[in-house]
């Protein structure tokens, strides 16, 4: 939980002038420091230094992030509010170790002989194998939707427009968020839940 009265403020203006996902990637990003600054006793962001920017570079690897996610998502969104509140000079990524940091995609890093393309018939016996409806909608929703595993558990109800049948869909990979859409999901979540 963010509690930092210059870190609300940040985020609110985010809020108010970018685009949602920039909000929510801010947004995590800041909670993601924070936990980091509280793991490590560090009482104030002004007392950050840039050995503790790299000791938080390692701490998103610990908590299995992608090293592209950390290069272009998380540590370019605290870099920014630590210059904005003058910790740091521009140039900061420049003084960081971020040379191990592979920002090539995981799709790309597997050769397409690597991947499996799971079949009509692999998904109709995972849902007959469902143990309960919780599984069943996880697994309609990827292949229904085609979403990935990070950002399936990334949604939140407030990301679902149930009218349209549409579910925003943070990207994590990338800049492009995007929409997707849903059929018979949406049946079994009106039954769960109609509001």
């Amino acid at each position: 939980v963010i509690e930092d009265e210059d870190m609300k403020s940040h985020l609110d203006r985010i809020y108010l002038r970018r685009k949602e996902y920039d909000f929510h990637r801010t947004k995590d990003a800041l909670r993601k420091f924070t936990e980091f600054m509280e793991l490590h006793s560090i009482e104030s962001y002004e007392e950050v230094d840039i050995d503790d920017i790299e000791n938080y570079i390692d701490y998103l690897h610990k908590q299995d992030l992608a090293d592209s996610s950390i290069k272009k998502v998380y540590l370019p969104q605290v870099t920014r509010f630590l210059k904005k509140k003058g910790v740091f000079e521009e140039g900061i990524h420049d003084r960081l170790d971020t040379e191990h940091l592979n920002t090539e995609s995981i799709a790309s890093q597997n050769s397409v002989d690597d991947l499996h393309h799971v079949k009509k018939d692999e998904y109709d016996k995972m849902l007959e194998a469902a143990e309960s409806l919780r599984e069943e909608l996880i697994l309609r929703l990827l292949w229904e939707t085609g979403v990935r595993r990070k950002e399936a558990v990334s949604i939140k109800l407030s990301h679902l427009t149930r009218e349209k049948n549409e579910i925003w869909i943070d990207n994590l990979k990338n800049d492009k968020d995007r929409e997707v859409y849903y059929l018979s999901i949406l049946v079994v979540l009106q039954v769960i839940n109609p509001y």
